[in-house]
């Protein structure tokens, strides 16, 4: 089977340490949409161009490998707590720290 499919088959994806810049983009679209939590799917062209392919909401993160779901899920609660504590999604999003551990 040469299907790709993040949720069962994923060859082929990796991390991709992102630029602050396109980090930023991402956060600013996610905040727009209206949401607090949002996986991206990108593309890295061969010239180094990203590509946003689509945005998932309630994202199947489970491929990422233990360590880094565990990261993700503890930066994200991070961030929720903040912000029920605070109301403000600029300290909610200071209280995050990156995560990606080596698979």
């Amino acid at each position: 089977n040469d299907e790709v499919d993040s949720r069962t088959a994923t060859r082929g994806f990796e991390y991709y340490p992102m630029s602050p810049e396109d980090g930023a983009r991402i956060a600013l679209a996610t905040r727009r949409l209206g949401l607090h939590y949002a996986a991206w799917d990108v593309m890295v062209t061969a010239d180094g161009r990203v590509v946003y392919l689509d945005c998932n909401p309630g994202p199947y993160l489970m491929w990422i490998g233990d360590a880094n779901v565990d990261g993700v899920l503890t930066q994200l609660a991070r961030y929720l707590m903040t912000f029920a504590d605070t109301r403000s999604l600029d300290a909610a999003s200071a209280a995050v720290e990156p995560v990606h551990k080596a698979a």
